[in-house]
């Protein structure tokens, strides 16, 4: 579960105060401008004694050993963990499990997953895992069955862990696995892996389903490319998709619109390994401000055969804009004739920001009153409330 992040200061050293950037309005005649953005004290908090970032928790001590269900063994199984709304904790790799927040084992939750074959000479992974619209557990990898009912590495499951026996799109995927997956905001599922055909039709390495499981015929992104298989596939906020894989000789990460056709503004980047040889992004990850992190056995990444040197990590501009936090726009606070307000508010292309307002801050009673995902101009946002107070602030949060 993302946590919401206002834009602050931080003052002090061994204590710090967190002052939050707020927009306040307070009363002003019709027509005029309010006061300017103004730093107000939102919270207080003394952290002094509190652990450091990145200091083990040592009251999570998650409930389950080596070789036990859920373990992740090899590198394919990175991704194999997702934190439900709920804050329960999904763990893919040997089987599945479910954990509670504080690390105990869910004993609700039985994937039914098998973790090897009768005679323990194969084993089985889930190398993917995630949820759909309506909160159902969608996973991949390469187990031949469900609670003994058959399903070719790709499934879907009820929240108890129990099948959901109307999803069954495995035996639509041959010549290889589907190694991840992302749900689109219309409910269609993004499989993508080492497969080389779904229902019979040529798909290379990467499909679309229906919210049923059925195959979305329309959708053959890399029809005519050559990848040998798709590593990663991400949706950003504005619904492109960003797919990693061997596509060309050079060429590991591309971007396609929602649809599937090619993203022609996205600089297709290139990544070399240590032989100065072609290698490929193995993992994306998508910033809150929208960049885009690629990990993978490379050494040097950029535009060209030259690059810059990045051992394995680089991140990269999801726009052709540079990224700059969100803010006010100055002096543009207005109370308008009927008493409402209007101001706006700037930020990075792509980048998603929630305004929240509030009437007091002593406490603050903060509530989101809009949601943007901004664009290349400054937004102007309106606050019809703001005639039913005599004071009012507003804030930015990155959700």
């Amino acid at each position: 579960m993302s946590v919401p992040r206002t834009f602050f200061l931080s003052l002090g050293l061994a204590t710090l105060l967190e002052l939050s950037l707020l927009l306040s309005l307070p009363a002003a005649e019709p027509g005029h401008a309010a006061s300017a953005a103004t730093l107000v004290s939102a919270t207080a908090q003394d952290t002094t004694g509190l652990p450091a970032a990145g200091m083990l928790d040592p009251d999570f001590v998650p409930d389950i050993g080596l070789g036990d269900e859920g373990i992740p063994f090899d590198n394919a199984l990175r991704r194999g963990i997702l934190i439900q709304p709920d804050d329960k904790i999904l763990i893919g790799g040997y089987g599945l499990t479910r954990l509670h927040p504080d690390g105990k084992r869910d004993t609700n939750f039985i994937s039914g997953i098998p973790k090897s074959n009768e005679f323990v000479t194969e084993f089985f992974f889930v190398t993917d895992i995630t949820l759909d619209t309506q909160g159902r557990i969608l996973v991949c990898g390469t187990f031949p069955s469900v609670h003994d009912i058959a399903r070719q590495g790709i499934a879907r499951l009820h929240p108890d862990g129990q099948l959901d026996e109307s999803f069954d799109p495995g035996k639509l995927i041959e010549g290889g696995i589907v190694k991840t997956l992302a749900v689109q905001t219309n409910g269609q599922i993004l499989i993508a892996g080492t497969f080389t055909s779904v229902g019979g039709l040529s798909r290379r390495g990467i499909a679309r389903l229906n919210e049923e499981g059925t195959h979305d015929t329309s959708f053959d992104p890399l029809a005519g490319a050559t990848p040998t298989f798709i590593n990663s596939i991400l949706i950003q906020e504005d619904g492109a998709l960003l797919v990693s894989g061997p596509f060309t000789a050079l060429n590991a990460l591309i971007r396609l619109k929602a649809d599937g056709t090619p993203d022609s503004s996205f600089s297709i980047p290139v990544f070399l390994s240590v032989a100065s040889s072609p290698r490929g992004s193995m993992y994306t990850a998508l910033q809150r401000d929208g960049r885009i992190i690629a990990a993978g056995d490379f050494v040097n990444a950029g535009a060209s055969l030259r690059g810059e040197k990045r051992p394995g990590l680089a991140r990269f501009y999801a726009s052709d804009e540079p990224f700059f936090p969100p803010s006010f726009v100055s002096d543009s606070m207005r109370r308008l004739p009927e008493g409402q307000s209007s101001f706006r508010i700037s930020g990075a292309p792509r980048f998603r920001i929630v305004t929240e307002a509030a009437s007091r801050l002593d406490p603050p009673d903060w509530t989101p009153i809009r949601t943007n995902i901004m664009g290349k101009t400054a937004l102007t946002l309106f606050d019809n409330a703001a005639s039913l107070y005599p004071n009012r602030f507003y804030r930015l949060v990155s959700p």
